[in-house]
């Protein structure tokens, strides 16, 4: 059973080979804030580069949102995929699931018999 459930793991893939790199922020620099003694001018080009920068920076964030949810819906379709496989191969071994079902909970080792030394 357990050569049968590492070459499912095998066949799924690793995860780690599929493991993409997350792109680094490109907004370039952070406006420097003028301060309240600021000319009107530095606080002008502050104000714009501000505005710049901060919806840079919410795109960025809603990018990441957007892989982030990629990546849960995947895992998710792998483990539904895993999990299938996984009772097929159990139903087919002639393993009695019924008790799994009704409890909800992952099947228990069968208790022991016999002495224990």
């Amino acid at each position: 059973m357990k050569r049968i459930a590492l070459a499912a793991l095998l066949a799924l893939g690793s995860p780690f080979a599929a493991a993409q790199a997350v792109a680094p922020m490109n907004c370039g620099a952070t406006p420097e804030y003028p301060g309240r003694l600021g000319s009107d001018t530095q606080k002008r080009v502050f104000d714009k580069a501000y505005r710049t920068y901060d919806s840079c920076v919410r795109a960025y964030v809603e990018e990441r949102k957007v892989a982030i949810k990629a990546n849960e819906d995947a895992a998710a379709r792998a483990i539904d995929e895993f999990n299938t496989l996984v009772n097929k191969m159990r139903a087919d071994s002639g393993e009695d699931m019924s008790k799994d079902k009704a409890s909800g909970a992952a099947p228990s080792a069968p208790p022991k018999t016999g002495s224990k030394y």
